[in-house]
């Protein structure tokens, strides 16, 4: 039995015992609509389904108005960002400076374990709540995952976890997948911690990995690549590349690997704070960034410069030199603004190899 709705003597409803729980970051309007979208969609297939929405932000009115139930959780930890030691610091990228003989390194910043306490969370509220059958997705899946979740529904009255594999059988994509109670029971609800999750992927803190280890004691149905077709990435269900890091309420920005291509490094030289740029990510820009703007501010956002470059190929580098009074700078990409991010944020920093 579950959670009565409503009762009319010995007519009573209740919440379903099929759940779809969406992990979502929606701190724009396009990811905001993009979600409603998803669910409206799914609702529409799936009207007697039970909806839990889990989210490190605040959700749209909209949105809310969608969903049985909505997960807060104000934590949004990001590996090498808020969650660092010796097992992540490690993994590391770079600028390669070749004209001045030096590398620029920072640590890459992770959101994985931030996405498993999505799911975490949503588990522990829809097993809290009896479900049996638990459909879990990113709010930035392809629509076409609406077509998969009734077969994977009669999978899970032989399997307890119905997935795909990421890249190779040696990961699983944690976008899309569909897990019944007890399955959750002896899988995820088993592990919580930070050391829980990455001892869990072996010292990798990457959640395919950790996916990939994390199901050995259930009967797993695994569907391999989502696509079949000769697309170049047929384990990607999402359609959305990834936000910059921790998007607060402020509008200001971690730093993330890659904006759009452009890789944003600042470092200190001596006494001299210097923002180091590249062109670093071919598949994302096809080679060329045709400019790059950077907007400085004072700490009250006053206008101090703004610097840049045209025509940034793959792989070249330039690097600029923030006066004393620069607080905060805008990274603007093809005459497009795409991030603020504070300087004085030392988790922003990288070093010198």
């Amino acid at each position: 039995m579950r959670q009565t709705i409503k009762k009319d003597y010995d007519n009573e409803t209740q919440y379903s015992s099929n759940a779809i729980i969406i992990g979502a970051h929606c701190p724009s309007e396009d990811r905001t609509q993009r979600c409603i979208d998803l669910v409206t969609r799914l609702k529409d297939k799936f009207p007697d389904y039970t909806y839990f929405i889990c989210s490190h932000l605040n959700i749209d009115d909209e949105l809310l108005n969608l969903t049985d139930y909505f997960i807060y959780n104000r934590s949004n930890a990001v590996i090498n960002y808020d969650i660092k030691d010796k097992r992540t610091d490690w993994k590391v990228y770079g600028i390669y400076q070749p004209g001045i003989g030096q590398q620029v390194n920072r640590s890459v910043h992770n959101n994985s374990y931030a996405h498993y306490v999505q799911v975490y969370d949503g588990l522990s509220m829809a097993i809290g709540q009896r479900m049996t059958k638990i459909h879990y997705m990113s709010y930035d899946v392809s629509f076409e995952v609406i077509d998969k979740i009734s077969l994977h529904r009669d999978f899970l009255d032989h399997y307890d976890v119905v997935n795909y594999t990421f890249r190779d059988e040696n990961y699983i994509n944690s976008e899309f997948f569909s897990i019944t109670d007890e399955g959750a029971k002896n899988s995820i609800m088993k592990k919580l911690s930070f050391d829980e999750y990455i001892n869990t992927g072996l010292g990798d803190f990457g959640h395919e990995n950790v996916y990939a280890n994390i199901f050995n004691n259930c009967n797993v149905k695994t569907m391999g690549h989502f696509y079949t077709d000769d697309r170049k990435d047929p384990w990607v269900i999402g359609d959305f590349t990834a936000l910059p890091l921790n998007t607060k309420k402020d509008g200001l920005n971690g730093l993330p690997i890659s904006i759009d291509g452009l890789v944003v490094i600042p470092y200190w030289k001596e006494e001299d704070r210097i923002i180091c740029i590249a062109n670093g990510y071919h598949y994302e820009n096809d080679g060329s960034i045709a400019s790059v703007q950077l907007i400085f501010h004072d700490e009250n956002m006053k206008l101090v410069d703004k610097v840049g470059t045209k025509n940034l190929g793959l792989h070249y580098w330039a690097q600029f030199y923030p006066d004393k009074n620069v607080r905060f700078i805008t990274v603007e990409i093809d005459n497009i603004e795409k991030l603020t991010f504070d300087l004085l944020d030392r988790k922003n920093y990288g070093w010198i190899q």
